[in-house]
Order: C-alpha cells, then structure tokens, then sequence
C-alpha cells in the first residue's frame, strides 16, 4: 500500500490555557520544560533548578515549566504562538502529547525549523538514580543539556 499525504494518527489536544494554572516562569530564553506532574514536587523543582543553573539557565526567568498529567494532550502548535518557544525539553512526555508529528529519539537533541528538542528520561527517574549512586541518565542529560546551552550558539 502507497503511503497516503493523510496517513498519521490523530489524537485529541486540550487547549494549552487549561494548563494556566500549572505555567509558570517567565519564558526569557524561550525553553519550554515538560514534565509529569507529581503530587509533591518541591523537592524535584529544586533538583531540577540545579540542572539548569548548571547550563546557566534559571528556572523561573529563563524557562516556561509545563506539568502534565498521564495521558493530558496539549497543542504545542497554539502554545509556542502564545509563548515563543525555542528549545522544548521534555523530560519523560511522549511528543505525541504535545500534538507533534514526528518522532524524538530519547537521549538524542533535535531541531525542526528553529527549534530544538530534546526528548529525556523523567525527571523523578534521574532524581532517583542520583539518589542511588548512579548517574547513566544523568550524565547522558548533562552531555545533551551542554550540547544545547554551552557547546553550541544555537
């Protein structure tokens, strides 16, 4: 059978305002973080502040930090109108839960049209990993983040 132009997989998207209560930062630099939203999640939003002050980047002035629960589908297209977006790190979202079409191998950063994305291991999986002593995840996120943030003028 011939691949037809309409041959992809639909799926349902929320308009991204419902999230509004779970947006926040300031979005200077233009990178969106995606993450699974967790009960309690103090203690990994100062892990992950750490990641980032690491590449120069402040949670709250530089990014626009998205929680998304399982299965929660938003239009990335609308968002990235409303709020510019340059990198998007999604740290263990399935990019179909963005509304996107393409594929993202894990580990691996990516760029389409003038964005970069970098689809990663959860959040709470690296935080516990570190926990445990071993740092595979972490450091295959340090190698990607340094690539996007300080090796590169992108």
């Amino acid at each position: 059978m011939k691949p037809n132009l309409l041959d992809f997989s639909l799926f349902p998207l929320s308009d991204w305002r419902q999230f509004n209560e779970r947006l926040s930062g300031n979005n200077a630099r233009r990178v969106l973080i995606v993450l699974e939203r967790l009960e309690s999640d103090s203690e990994l939003m100062d892990f992950l502040g750490k990641i980032l002050s690491a590449v120069q980047l402040n949670l709250e002035e530089d990014t626009l930090l998205l929680r998304l629960t399982k299965g929660e589908n938003i239009s990335f297209s609308r968002l990235s109108q409303v709020q510019p977006v340059r990198y998007v790190l999604l740290f263990g979202i399935a990019p179909r839960q963005l509304g996107l079409h393409f594929s993202l191998p894990p580990g691996q950063p990516m760029r389409f049209g003038e964005t970069y994305f970098l689809h990663t291991s959860a959040l709470l999986d690296i935080f516990e990993e570190r926990k445990a002593k071993a740092r595979p995840k972490a450091g295959a996120l340090w190698n990607n983040l340094k690539q996007l943030f300080i090796d590169s003028n992108a």
